[in-house]
């Protein structure tokens, strides 16, 4: 019967700590997103005055940008993918000083 209670209570500790790195998640996604939808309001806003000057730099897809669905894939991948991300040149930085220091 012990046991059966200490599986339980590792069962809600598991559940419960996947919960807190959900919600750090869901934090440290929106806080990244606002602060990347800051820094490109002069990208968002049109400005016919100045696109007409230049064209080739025209962003014609801004009237399809819906902030909150890009809010809602900030909240669910975004720190995943930095996470991921760092991960990934970390790991291929290491591995290239590895093949570079035995190569001589």
């Amino acid at each position: 019967m012990t046991s059966y209670y200490l599986i339980i209570y590792l069962i809600g500790f598991k559940i419960e700590t996947i919960v807190t790195c959900l919600k750090w998640n869901a934090i440290i996604g929106t806080v990244l997103f606002a602060y990347g939808v800051y820094g490109n309001q002069a990208v968002r806003n049109v400005v016919e005055e100045r696109d007409s000057k230049y064209p080739a730099y025209r962003r014609y897809d801004t009237k399809n940008w819906n902030l909150p669905m890009l809010y809602l894939g900030a909240i669910t991948l975004l720190p995943i993918r930095l996470c991921i991300g760092i991960g990934m040149t970390i790991f291929i930085s290491s591995y290239a000083v590895f093949v570079m220091l035995t190569a001589c």
